[in-house]
């Protein structure tokens, strides 16, 4: 079958963990989580998939995950390097294609419908599969339709390094089955809600009638999130990407947690992991924000909790945003509180090319002396290859001996001397 587009999710498989097993491949075939711990405290952000047998994975706090697995290899994540990764991984993917939308640090779309011949997507797949696993060194696992919400939960379906399809014609098939739980956007709380309305697997969502007495009892619960999961259900999604990133709104990135979080330390050491992505996304489309929004939900599906902060210059650093936004959480946390979800947007977004920030007298200092030590070892350079004073600074000129070179006697045989001597050759 021809489909008007062929969309790729691009999703590296257990990102964090495949780096640093190839700073160190010692670490290969042993549980490895990442995660940051604040007082032995904290949320695991990824880990790999010899770690995920012993049923951990992230979001789950480290005292459960070293109970189900004492001899865990804990791991401090380095964004840095994550990023240079990330980056090597999506310049393939943008010579396989132009038309790409980065997703997360360790996922994007393509468009490669021009790129597919006589339907031959999953050679196309395997070929890139292939390409960044030599140039790279990383495993990717790639999903395969003709929107993008579809192909994401394709890209789920045979990890790691596998290639699956998830066309609309398959969903009774592949999707229907599945938990609601694996349904694009279903998070644990929306999960519990909907089997307590009795839908069970992705199936029981997509079968209820449009416009019936049960489709308005659930849409009563689920607000406007029922449209939008009944589409997905299904099979209808987006068909575009987004490539120009110049009508972004906010760069944002939330996550929901298998667990309630009752610890300050949990929370913080979890937010921190939410803004190193946020800025991430922010710096790879060139954009600086002036705006937070931080958003917590407990357990409870509507209970939710939002702060804004405004700075007072435009960023996309991490440590100057985090900052911010370790203030708004100090003043907002209290002792009882409980935090399921979290969630951080940055907006108020100009492109960072157009950042400009006033220079302080120091600064100006800083580059007088700059420009001072660079044009010093530049006329020296010159006064060498000439091998007399033939440049001097301004201010110096009157202190210099002129025509040092004996050779030459006057301002003239400056002029033409040397031309006359090369005539005579």
């Amino acid at each position: 079958m021809t489909y008007k587009k062929i969309i790729f999710t691009i999703d590296i498989d257990a990102f964090f963990a495949q780096v640093e097993e190839l700073k160190n491949p010692s670490l290969k075939n042993k549980p490895v989580v990442i995660g940051k711990k604040l007082n032995n405290k904290g949320i695991i952000s990824t880990c790999n998939y010899k770690a995920r047998k012993y049923g951990i994975h992230s979001g789950m706090p480290f005292y459960k995950a070293t109970v189900l697995c004492p001899n865990l290899i804990f791991i401090e994540p380095t964004f840095s390097e994550y990023q240079e990764y990330s980056e090597k991984v999506f310049v393939i993917c943008s010579q396989m294609s132009r038309e790409i939308e980065p997703a997360s640090i360790d996922e994007a779309y393509l468009d490669v419908t021009n790129k597919i011949i006589n339907n031959r997507y999953i050679d196309y797949a395997k070929k890139i599969q292939d390409k960044i696993l030599k140039e790279v060194g990383l495993t990717i696992s790639i999903g395969i339709s003709s929107n993008k919400e579809l192909s994401k939960m394709a890209s789920g379906m045979k990890k790691p390094f596998g290639v699956d399809t998830l066309f609309p014609e398959e969903i009774s098939t592949k999707l229907w089955p599945l938990p609601i739980r694996r349904l694009y956007f279903v998070g644990n709380s929306t999960e519990k809600v909907m089997n307590d309305l009795n839908i069970v697997t992705i199936g029981d969502l997509a079968n209820i009638p449009f416009d019936s007495k049960r489709y308005e009892e659930v849409k009563q619960v689920l607000g406007k999130r029922m449209s939008y999961l009944y589409n997905i259900a299904n099979g209808n999604g987006s068909h575009e990407l987004d490539t120009s990133h110049k009508d972004n709104k906010s760069v944002s990135y939330a996550k929901t947690y298998s667990v309630d979080m009752f610890n300050y330390d949990d929370v913080k050491s979890a937010l921190s992991e939410i803004v190193e992505e946020v800025t991430w996304r922010a710096k790879y489309r060139r954009l600086a924000g002036k705006t937070i929004t931080f958003t917590t939900k407990d357990a409870g599906p509507f209970n939710s909790n939002t702060k804004s902060l405004t700075f007072n210059k435009y960023s996309n650093d991490f440590e100057y945003i985090w900052s911010q936004v370790a203030k708004l959480l100090e003043k907002w946390w209290t002792d009882g509180k409980k935090v399921r979800f979290l969630s951080i947007a940055l907006s108020n977004l100009v492109d960072e090319n157009f950042i400009r920030e006033q220079i302080t007298i120091e600064d100006l200092s800083n580059i007088n002396n700059d420009l001072n030590i660079e044009r010093n070892e530049i006329i020296d350079d010159l006064n060498i290859k000439m091998g007399y004073e033939a440049f001097v600074i301004g201010e110096d000129y009157k202190n210099v001996k002129k025509f040092k070179d004996k050779r030459i006697i006057s301002r003239r045989n400056v002029k033409f001397n040397t031309w006359s001597n090369k005539r005579k050759k």
